[in-house]
């Protein structure tokens, strides 16, 4: 299914990026999250706020945020 989580957990994966490293990647750029809520975020039993939104696009590159809310930008 193509979800907001699922496009998270694809474009971390295509970084080759642990959940850990997401993890510190957004608390490098001053944001700060548990490695349990990028799961959640990740199975969709949790939905990101905007601010965590605009946290995992600048740790994870993506310079628009529809990128991880729409499906079509992902083809």
């Amino acid at each position: 299914m193509d979800t907001t989580g699922s496009r998270i957990r694809a474009a971390r994966l295509a970084l080759g990026m642990s959940q850990n490293d997401l993890k510190q990647a957004i608390e490098r750029n001053g944001g700060q999250v548990d490695v349990s809520m990028i799961s959640y975020m990740e199975n969709d039993e949790r939905v990101p706020s905007v601010a965590m939104l605009l946290s995992l696009c600048n740790a994870l590159g993506i310079e628009d945020t529809d990128y991880l809310l729409d499906p079509m930008r992902m083809k």
